[in-house]
C-alpha cells in the first residue's frame, strides 16, 4: 500500500503540472490580450506542483528502500535461524530414532 502512495506523490505532481501549462497555454491561446503576469501564475502554479511532487518522491523513495533493505535482512536473518534450527532439530531427533 505504501509502495502505491510514494508513486502516485510525483504522478500527481506531474497532473498539477499538466494543468497548469495547460491554463497558460489555454490564456495564450484565448487571442484576448494577456498580461505577463498572468500566464505568469498559471506557470508558477505548475512549477510550484512539480516541486511538490518532487518533494514527496524522493524522500519517500529513500525511505522505502532503506525499509525493503532491513524487511529482506530480517528475513535473511530469520531464514538462516529457521535453517540452524532445523538441522539442529534433525541431528537431535535422529539421536532418538
Amino acid at each position: 500500500m505504501g509502495r502505491h502512495v510514494i508513486k502516485s506523490g510525483p504522478l500527481l505532481g506531474l497532473f498539477g503540472t499538466v494543468l497548469g501549462m495547460m491554463a497558460a497555454f489555454g490564456r495564450i491561446g484565448s487571442g484576448e490580450k494577456i498580461k505577463a503576469e498572468q500566464i505568469a501564475l498559471d506557470i508558477s502554479i505548475a512549477l510550484i506542483c512539480t516541486a511538490m511532487g518532487l518533494m514527496t518522491a524522493i524522500p519517500f523513495t529513500y525511505l522505502l528502500a532503506n525499509l525493503s533493505i532491513r524487511v529482506r535482512n530480517l528475513q535473511d536473518s530469520l531464514s538462516s535461524g529457521m535453517t540452524r534450527f532445523l538441522e539442529h532439530f534433525k541431528t537431535v531427533t535422529a539421536k532418538y530414532l
